[in-house]
């Protein structure tokens, strides 16, 4: 075996290790590993130091006898490679216009010292077709220039039609690494452009790509520790606009939503030290930055998203640790009202190390159900001493951080709310519709949601379907949907308790929205055989 790395040596039995080292330049060690097991029994396990690396294996006998994985797949010949990666954000998106998912992966860079190695790394792009899955990230130039991937998702940027990517490359550790903005050619391949398109922020952060105002371009909200960047795209470059200089809170996530029910979308920034809440000003295309608590909400949070649990048409927020916090019918406050995914009562908030949280229609009955994620730790001090070493606490000594992860699923019951889910169709470079903007009114009330607005994961997207909880409405007044890269398009009477697919129609016209549950039928008055159809 050869690999760019030092190793660690384990064995059984009688196994004979040869082990030889030597130093390339930029102190990058080069590994040769030769061995020979001559008994029932005999095993060598070597661990690399530097693991996300590539490994040369030349074992010299029949590729039958080989097994690679826990799925025992055998090689095409005795000497292979093995190439390890340190997979983190995925993105989801068809981008061929098949109907087939396609996922972009961006990895890490073994601590910032990818840059060391003499060897191409690239991130990368699996294409899904008729006859399998390619991965080309290589051949269309998603090159890693040294980014440790973090966050990562799809969206059209600029409005030509196709899905461009944004990774976050910052982290926690203050090294130069700037963020990517891959910009998709017509030809397929990627050319990189946040340097030149004002948007290649050095540190770690999230950020949400989302129409705010109803324009053709989304614009993109930054949350890092310098605060909130707001960043529209001007005639050459992104102007970005910082709302608040708190230099002291690294976010965990960013979520959407309209936080003060008055018919626009804000912004929640999470954070295990302090959360913040950023409210548009009326008509005037600004933020002010609000203090969660004054709203009733919590200060600080391990995850949190934003979710309509009865489907009232209000957005519940659900923390971890705190639970739900709910906004009644005329009131101004939020007010925690269950304590939800803590192993029914049977653990301590503090024995959280870590969480994560996300909702979605899993069984198709219109009620959101949750998948939770917990780390825990068995001594509940733990997280106070992690809390308290991280906001600049010195004294005592905080115990290790690594505990058991533990999944679970919560499903929610139906009630007598009615309810509106949307599977957009675009354009054969973006089938997911990324970056749309959907405003619904029914019952008096408007809405506005937005393609990514149920994202619930910490790095990845992919969760495209929007949601809208109606109350007491049994249909839809108006539905607004605003492309991306095409003109905006207008649907009326939408009976509720469906799950539509909504796509342009073929002459531009305005939108199609065809009935995607079993046994549903369009609403009568403004359907044919393709759906329901209205001008735009």
């Amino acid at each position: 075996m050869d690999l760019l790395s030092q190793v660690r040596i384990e064995r059984d039995g009688e196994a004979e290790v040869t082990v030889t080292e030597g130093l390339m330049p930029r102190n990058v060690i080069h590994t040769s590993l030769n061995f020979t097991l001559t008994a029932p029994g005999d095993a060598v396990a070597m661990v690399p130091l530097m693991h996300a690396l590539p490994i040369e294996v030349d074992l010299g006998f029949d590729p039958a006898r080989i097994y690679v994985g826990m799925e025992r797949v055998s090689p095409r010949a005795s000497k292979f490679h093995i190439f390890m990666r340190d997979r983190h954000g995925m993105a989801w998106n068809d981008i061929g216009g098949d109907g087939r998912p396609d996922v972009y992966i961006t990895r890490g860079a073994l601590h910032n010292a990818l840059s060391r190695y003499p060897l191409r790394f690239w991130d990368e792009l699996f294409l899904m077709g008729p006859e399998g899955t390619r991965e080309v990230g290589a051949q269309v130039g998603l090159e890693k220039h040294g980014c440790p991937g973090r966050q990562a998702a799809w969206v059209d940027y600029d409005g030509d039609g196709r899905s461009d990517i944004y990774v976050v490359c910052g982290r926690r550790i203050r090294a130069h690494n700037p963020n990517q903005l891959f910009h998709q050619l017509p030809d397929g391949t990627f050319e990189e452009r946040a340097v030149a398109e004002g948007l290649a922020f050095t540190t770690a952060g999230r950020f949400v790509w989302v129409d705010l105002w109803g324009t053709p371009l989304p614009e993109l909200l930054w949350a890092d520790g310098d605060g909130l960047r707001v960043c529209t795209r001007g005639v050459e470059r992104f102007r970005c606009t910082l709302y608040e200089d708190w230099r002291d809170s690294v976010p965990t996530a960013l979520r959407i939503t309209d936080v003060d029910q008055d018919g626009d979308l804000d912004a929640f920034v999470v954070s295990d030290k302090r959360n913040r809440v950023f409210l548009q000003q009326d008509g005037k295309r600004r933020f002010v930055s609000v203090d969660p608590q004054t709203l009733g909400l919590p200060a600080r949070s391990l995850d949190a998203v934003w979710v309509d649990l009865d489907n009232d048409g209000r957005d519940e927020l659900h923390t971890m640790p705190g639970g739900i916090f709910a906004r009644s019918e005329g009131e101004n406050l939020y007010r925690p009202v269950q304590r939800i995914g803590l192993g029914n009562g049977t653990l301590s908030p503090w024995q959280l190390a870590d969480a994560r949280v996300t909702w979605a229609d899993m069984n198709g009955d219109g009620a959101r159900d949750a998948v939770l994620a917990l780390n825990v730790v068995p001594k509940p001090h733990w997280w106070a001493d992690w809390l308290a070493k991280r906001s600049g606490y010195r004294g005592g000594k905080s115990g290790a951080l690594r505990g058991e992860w533990r999944l679970s699923v919560l499903e929610m019951p139906v009630n007598e709310n009615h309810w509106l889910e949307l599977d957009l169709v675009g354009s054969p470079k973006n089938r997911a519709a990324v970056g749309t903007r959907v405003r619904v009114v029914a019952g008096g009330r408007p809405q506005v949601r937005f393609v990514g607005h149920a994202e619930g994961a910490r790095f990845s997207s992919g969760h495209h379907r929007v949601y809208f909880g109606l109350g007491q409405a049994g249909q839809v007044d108006e539905l607004n949907v605003s492309w991306s890269d095409a003109p905006p398009c207008m649907l009326r009477a939408l009976p509720a308790d469906r799950l539509y697919q909504v796509e342009r129609a073929q002459d531009g016209s305005g939108c199609i929205a065809k009935p995607a549950n079993p046994g549903s039928t369009p609403a009568s008055g403004s359907a044919d055989s393709a759906g329901l159809q209205a001008a735009g």
